[in-house]
C-alpha cells in the first residue's frame, strides 16, 4: 500500500502546486532533492499537507504551549504557533480568539537518535515564526546528516520571537549550507532572504 500511495502523494502535490493556494508553488521542485524512499521530516503548522504527528518541534525537550487561532467558532490549525517566547501576537492579532493546545516538544535531533532513524535527506518546516529554533533543536542532525531543507522564512512571523531571517540565513551558513529560491521554474541561489519570497530551499 505505501509503495502505491507515496508516489500518488508526490504527484498529487505536483500537480497541485501551481493550482491550490494552500500549495506552495516550490513543491514542484522538490523531486530531485527527495529521492524515492528517503526520510523526510515535515514540520507544519496544524496537520501538514502529508503528514499528522500531534507533537511540536523546537529546541527544548517536555510540554510546550500552542495557540490555536479561532475564527467564526471554527479553528485555524494552519496557523497553531508555539507562545513561549512570543512577543505580542505580531501577525496573529488579526484572530480574536484563541484556543490553548498543550503538546509534547520534540527537538529534530531527539526522534532522530532515539528512534534510530535512517538518515534524513530531507526537512521542511512552516512553523509560524519559531523555525530558530528548530534549527537550534536540530544542530546534530544538520551536522551529521546534511538533509536539504525548506523552510518558510517571514519577517513579520520571526520578529514575534525576536528573530530576523538574517538570523536563519547566518545559522544555516555556519552549517555550510547555501540559500535559493524558485525562478522561473528553477532553484537560483541568493545571498539574503527577501520579503517577496516565503520559502527557501536550503542545501547543503
Amino acid at each position: 500500500m505505501r509503495a502505491r500511495r507515496t508516489p500518488a502523494v508526490g504527484a498529487t502535490l505536483r500537480w497541485s502546486a501551481h493550482r491550490f493556494p494552500f500549495v506552495h508553488d516550490e513543491a514542484a521542485g522538490l523531486r530531485a532533492f527527495v529521492p524515492v524512499g528517503s526520510v523526510c521530516v515535515d514540520a507544519e503548522a496544524g496537520y501538514g499537507l502529508s503528514t499528522w504527528v500531534p507533537a511540536a518541534l523546537g529546541d527544548w525537550c517536555g510540554r510546550g504551549r500552542l495557540g490555536l487561532p479561532v475564527r467564526r467558532g471554527l479553528p485555524v490549525h494552519g496557523r497553531a504557533h508555539v507562545t513561549e517566547g512570543a512577543h505580542g501576537p505580531g501577525p496573529d492579532a488579526e484572530f480574536h480568539a484563541s484556543r490553548t493546545v498543550v503538546p509534547p516538544v520534540n527537538t529534530l535531533d531527539q526522534p532522530v537518535r532515539e528512534s534510530g532513524l535512517e538518515r534524513p535527506a530531507f526537512v521542511k518546516a512552516d512553523v509560524e515564526g519559531t523555525e530558530l529554533a528548530v534549527l537550534k533543536g536540530g544542530s546534530a542532525t544538520l551536522r551529521r546528516h546534511r538533509p536539504t531543507e525548506l523552510l518558510e522564512v517571514e519577517r513579520r512571523r520571526l520578529a514575534k520571537y525576536g528573530a530576523h531571517p538574517a538570523d536563519v540565513l547566518r545559522r544555516l551558513r555556519g552549517f555550510g549550507y547555501q540559500a535559493h529560491r524558485r525562478r522561473h521554474g528553477h532553484w537560483a541561489p541568493v545571498s539574503r532572504v527577501t520579503d517577496d519570497c516565503r520559502n527557501h530551499l536550503f542545501t547543503a
